[in-house]
């Protein structure tokens, strides 16, 4: 069959429709008859668009994203020829669209095969392909992998999340009583043919097939469970599963009689504030700092860094919410209000930890402890060197995980390993400036600066130095501290991408990036891609989210800008830049109309730092809106003590907001507080 060319179709129109198929390659069928076949590029494009159900993405992006090892004007070219391939086939219409800087289709008049495998497995339909072929996920954009590092690692991410839903449609028909024992217990087998270390499935069907009356099944399930965890992890089933396999071996389940203990962790379900998934409350877990027991002192950077270092593994997992590291850093078990301090946070799990220190080596004690009951959850000894500090910490990470999410893929445990930096020493100067930088005086914060340039000189390959230059000179230019503003906008952005171009999955770098193309240049598109990549990589990180929520309010999507800002506060509550997260919070609620709360943010933020000149504005326009002129002109006199050289007629030709008339309708509400044009 040969490809559809321009000459043969006229412009598409409405009610003609395409389908995308991505399980096992990439196809595209235009009215039934195949397209751009052997156009991988073009059809690379089209999947990303549909399976992102992006109703556009910018040109750039694109460029970027299909030739991400190329030079940026070999990248631009190559698109603008696949493009005409695609619009050769397409047309030009309201279905598919390519502008000068966007790329648009319709995906009302898409359909892919992927989605609707994916609806029926929902509506409680097991394909039958699921009960034995493990490697389906693998067959998905098969054959595309080779596109480049951009595109490759987007595969990866797809497929991992898409997993995901596979699993969790999969757990609601083997825990739903109204489908019948059959379908459960095939179900829960399937999802064993994907993850064999998925103890909830296993438990589920070892009842499903007792109570049934199959012993012997049940057993081998158990059995084949045991074998897996054993090799692979070296450790036994959970309490839970154990209990079980004691019972129905007693013969103490009854037929079709429920059993609660099978229900993975209720207690888990039921208790956590934290984010829902699947319907199901995360738990929420604290990271304490390692305490030293002497005599022998232990580096600050590793104290403090495998704090950081844990909370940042964890907070890549879309089943678990992680408060802060800059939340918990002062956590200690000495202290007598710890557990109530643990209370304030909402913990359900926290970890806690000692380290001893000889001659020779670190000998770390960890234990996961459940907060509401006491017990000790998981608890291990390491022996280490400084040289394998960083191994340790994930090690850590990994095994606090596989405790609280019995189904966690290995998949999720690869991605959350980060590159440790080579040399230490430059570590202990981030950690240091990051100390200095939180108190946001004048003196202490230019130190930081010079201490992080210093660590990068020394670690120039560790990512997250980086980030952290790139924080120090967002907070530099918002501080209006700078006295070479383009000079420093250039180098946060070269510090944020360099950070990215060394560790591709840095959540916070991407949506810090973000943040700043949207203040600085506008570029809300490219923005909500990079946010919504880290919001993929880092679900549940504080910092990752809180970024990405100036993002979405400038471009308007203040609802998603709120609901993001509140998660972000609420996950790290004691944060020593919480005057920020308060900030970012009023910015979201502002640009929904919601002056009053924006105004209340505004305060709680003043009231943490009261020299945080930005919101200090934002606080006088939200008064001004909220009908509160006096307030409002109060907060205006206190940000020209800050910082008298801020003129309205700077905020009206680089305002972020990317409706001109909330632009326009902010300055002028500067001006009524008494700020001078």
């Amino acid at each position: 069959m040969n490809i559809v060319s321009g000459d043969d179709n006229s412009p598409s129109s409405p009610d003609r429709n395409l389908r995308l198929e991505i399980i096992g390659g990439i196809s595209l069928y235009l009215d039934g008859v195949p397209i751009l076949m052997g156009k991988r590029k073009a059809l690379a494009l089209v999947a990303y668009i549909c399976a992102e159900q992006r109703r556009f993405i910018t040109r750039e992006f694109a460029a970027e994203f299909l030739w991400s090892d190329f030079a940026e004007a070999q990248a631009r070219g190559s698109l603008r020829q696949v493009l005409s391939e695609i619009k050769r086939v397409l047309g030009t219409t309201e279905f598919w669209e390519a502008d000068r800087t966007s790329i648009k289709l319709d995906l009302s008049s898409v359909s892919v095969d992927l989605f609707e495998f994916l609806e029926q497995l929902k509506s409680g339909k097991l394909p039958n392909r699921l009960e034995s072929d493990g490697n389906f996920i693998s067959q998905l954009i098969r054959g595309y992998e080779d596109m480049g590092e951009a595109f490759e690692q987007w595969v990866r991410n797809f497929r991992d999340y898409i997993e995901k839903c596979v699993v969790t449609s999969l757990s609601e028909i083997y825990q739903n009583p109204n489908i019948g024992n059959a379908e459960r217990r095939h179900s829960a087998e399937a999802a064993l043919v994907f993850d064999p270390l998925n103890e909830d499935a296993a438990r589920w069907a070892m009842q499903i097939f007792a109570q049934a009356g199959d012993v012997a099944a049940a057993i081998k399930i158990y059995g084949r469970l045991y074998e897996k965890l054993d090799s692979e992890l070296g450790m036994d089933p959970s309490e839970l599963t154990q209990e079980l396999m004691v019972k129905i071996k007693l013969g103490e389940l009854k037929p079709d009689q429920p059993n609660d203990s099978t229900a993975g962790s209720p207690h888990i379900q039921s208790r956590s504030q934290g984010l829902l998934v699947g319907g199901i409350r995360k738990p929420r877990i604290a990271i304490c700092p390692i305490q030293c027991l002497g005599p022998l002192q232990v580096p600050e950077y590793f104290t403090f860094g495998t704090l950081d270092e844990i909370a940042s593994h964890l907070a890549t997992m879309n089943d678990i919410s992680v408060i802060s590291s800059n939340s918990t850093r002062r956590l200690s078990e000495t202290n007598k209000r710890f557990r109530a301090e643990l209370a304030d946070l909402q913990t359900d799990y926290f970890m806690k930890g000692t380290v001893r220190r000889s001659e020779e080596q670190l000998v770390i004690s960890v234990q996961l402890v459940d907060f509401h009951t006491a017990t000790v959850e998981w608890a291990k000894v390491y022996h280490a060197t400084n040289a394998d500090l960083f191994d340790v910490q994930g090690d850590i990470a990994s095994n606090i995980a596989i405790k609280l999410i019995p189904s966690l893929h290995s998949a999720e445990l690869r991605r959350t390993s980060h590159c440790a930096p080579d040399d230490l020493p430059a570590y202990h100067l981030m950690l240091r400036a990051k100390d200095l930088a939180f108190g946001l005086t004048r003196h202490e914060f230019d130190q930081a600066g010079h201490l992080l340039r210093s660590a990068v000189a020394k670690d120039p390959q560790f990512s997250q130095i980086f980030f952290s230059l790139a924080d120090w000179y967002s907070i530099r230019l918002g501080q209006r501290w700078s006295s070479h503003i383009e000079n420093d906008r250039k180098s946060l952005e070269d510090a944020a991408r360099r950070a990215i171009y060394l560790d591709p999955e840095n959540g916070r770098a991407l949506a810090m990036l973000g943040h700043n193309l949207t203040i600085y240049k506008k570029q809300y598109s490219l923005a909500r891609e990079l946010l919504d990549k880290a919001i993929a990589l880092y679900p549940n990180d504080a910092e990752t989210l809180m970024w990405g929520g100036p993002t979405l309010a400038f471009a308007g999507e203040s609802k998603r800008a709120i609901a993001q800002a509140e998660i972000a506060r609420s996950l790290s509550p004691n944060d020593p830049y919480l005057f920020r997260y308060d900030h970012f919070l009023g910015i979201a609620y502002y640009s929904d109309g919601d002056f009053s709360s924006a105004a209340r943010h505004a305060l709680a933020s003043h009231a943490q730092n009261p020299n945080y000149v930005s919101n200090l504005r934002l606080a006088a326009a939200s008064f001004v809106a909220d009908g509160k002129r006096d307030d409002a002109k109060h907060f205006a006199q206190l940000a020209m003590d800050v910082d008298p050289q801020f003129r309205v007629s700077e905020f009206q030709w680089s305002n972020p907001f990317r409706n001109e008339a909330a632009g326009k309708e902010f300055a002028a509400q500067l001006l009524k507080s008494g700020f001078p044009l």
